[in-house]
Formats: C-alpha cells, structure tokens, sequence
C-alpha cells in the first residue's frame, strides 16, 4: 500500500507571476511619486535667465548678443537720491554741481527748486572761487618749499666748511670750539691718521679761467681741503685755501696764462688732517 507524501503544492503559474510582478509594481510606484514634477538644473536656470535676458548660453560662458543698454528707472518705487559727496573732492564736487545746475534749470517737474538758483549757485561759486584760489597758493607753496630746500642744502653744506675751518683752526681744542658756540663730537675710538689723497689731476674748462680738479678719495675723510698757489718766479708758494668739500673743485676765477700749483689733504682721522698730497701745476687757459 503506497503512502502519500505530504507536499505543499506551489500557486499556480498565472498567480506566481502575479505575486512576482506585484513588488516590481509597486517600487515604480514609489519611484514616480518622489520623482518631482519638473526638474531644472542649475545650469537650466542659468541658460533660461540669461536667454530672458537676450544673451544665449554656452557651457557657462556668457555672449552678449547685443550691446549693453541702461537699465531703465523703475517706477512706481520710492527711489533716493545718492549724492556721495563725501567720496568726490572739490573739482569733481564743482563739476557734479553744475552739471546738476545746467540739468535743473527749465525742468518742468522741478518749476521751484529749494534752495533757490540764487543760493545755490552763489555757494557753488564761492567754492569754486576758494579752490581755485587754493590751488594756485598750494603751487606757489610747492615752489617756495623747493627753493627753501635748495637754500637749507646750500647752508648745510657752507656751514660745514665753516665747521671744518674751526676744527682745524683750533687744532682740535674743545675749549676753542666752545668759545664760537659750536659743540663738540664726543670722542669715540681713537682713529688712526688718514694718508694723503692721491691722484690729483687737473682738466681745463670750456670757457677761460676755468679748471676742474679731482683726486682719489680717502677712506675715512669727512671732506677735503683744496689749496692753490700761483708759481713765484722763484719757485716759491703763497698757498690759500680754496675750496672745502667733496673730491671734486671747480674753479672759475683763474688768470689765463698763469701757472698755479695745486695741493689736496683729507679732512679727519688723527690730528683733523692728513698730509698734503703731492703738488700739481698747470697753466691755465
């Protein structure tokens, strides 16, 4: 006698695919109603504003098909005027006022401005007036202060050679110093002597009586003493100081035809001075 075996028959074929096909319903379900209506990218938006706009749109790179055009005063908003003038300096506040002056006047929806014509043109004026005024002063102050500038130099440098003359004068006595109400350096390390400068060489000038001079600098000089004398029939000297400064002298007041000896020594180091350098003689022309 055969037994039955216990089974659990499977649904039908036409109900499985029933069962089956129900979830896959069901999740497009779900995806149409979280897919939203309309969905516009950013660079969507883009294009389409700048399209209302008349320009067209290129991977993000903006054409203008036409040329810019004032946007126009949108009315029926309250607007303000913006004067800015604390961001315009005087010429262009003078020019921003008489351009509104000339717009103004005959505006038929401005028949009474307030302040008056009268009042505001008078202050514009007088602010035209002071700043031209000023202007003009403001150069003439440019210029004094140039010329004041160029007379301190030309002091500083004659007051120097005075200083240098009481320096050598007094043979570096502080007490002498004092007396014509100069200070006195404090002394620092004790500084050896300077060598006499060397090189000294004469060159003739473009006009008569005139000679230009220079020789080698000297490290550690402060300045420089010139000296000249005319060549005595004798060979003889009568040396005078000539020029204090720079490595540079340029003489103008020499007799053509005349032989002069010149000489140099640095100004500084042990002593105030350093030796004479070797003579030169030249005739001048």
């Amino acid at each position: 006698m055969k037994t039955k075996k216990n089974t659990i028959q499977s649904p039908k074929p036409a109900a499985a695919k029933k069962m089956k096909a129900g979830p896959k319903k069901a999740r497009a379900v779900i995806r149409v109603a979280l897919r939203p209506v309309e969905r516009v990218s950013k660079a969507g938006a883009k294009k389409s504003a700048l399209k209302a706009r008349g320009a067209r749109y290129d991977r993000a790179v903006q054409f203008a098909v036409a040329d810019p055009v004032e946007t126009p005063v949108q009315t029926g908003i309250a607007a303000k005027v913006k004067l800015g003038l604390s961001e315009r300096n005087n010429a262009n506040v003078i020019d921003f006022g008489r351009t509104h002056e000339r717009a103004i006047g005959g505006h038929t929806a401005f028949p009474a401005p307030w302040p008056t014509p009268a009042v505001f043109d008078a202050a514009l004026a007088e602010l035209e007036a002071l700043n031209e005024e000023y202007e003009q002063m403001r150069l003439a102050l440019k210029a004094l202060g140039e010329r004041r500038n160029q007379a301190r130099a030309a002091f500083d440098a004659i007051f120097t050679q005075r200083g240098t003359y009481v320096e050598l004068q007094s043979g570096g006595d502080p007490v002498l110093i004092q007396q014509v109400a100069l200070p006195v350096k404090n002394p620092s390390a004790k500084l050896p002597p300077l060598p006499a400068p060397y090189g000294l060489r004469t060159d003739l000038g473009e006009v008569a009586g005139q000679m230009t001079l220079r020789w080698d600098t000297v490290s550690g000089a402060r300045s420089y003493l010139l000296e000249k004398s005319a060549v005595l029939p004798d060979g003889g000297r009568e040396w005078s100081l000539t020029k204090v400064g720079p490595s540079l002298a340029k003489l103008t007041d020499l007799v053509v035809g005349t032989r002069y000896a010149f000489r140099v020594a640095a100004v500084g180091g042990a002593g105030g001075r350093s030796p004479w350098s070797p003579e030169v003689e030249r005739v001048a022309g």
